[in-house]
């Protein structure tokens, strides 16, 4: 999420994707916009839900988010 906030910081665009698009893709995407627009875990997944919606993280990525 660093990494991310600095290139999008310097004006880049960041691609995220893992497998299936489906657990550490959608995490990182809801982690990067709790820091970046301070959404909380569930509004930050919901909104990833929006782009992607097979998104399901696993179990511990879930608590992280709080989801």
């Amino acid at each position: 999420v660093e990494v991310i906030s600095e290139l999008r910081a310097a004006g880049k665009t960041v691609y995220l994707h893992c497998v299936r698009a489906e657990s550490r893709t959608p995490t990182l995407a809801a982690l990067y916009a709790m820091r970046a627009f301070g959404q909380s875990g569930p509004e930050a997944f919901e909104a990833v839900q929006q782009s992607l919606p097979r998104a399901n993280p696993n179990p511990l990525f879930r608590s992280i988010l709080g989801v």
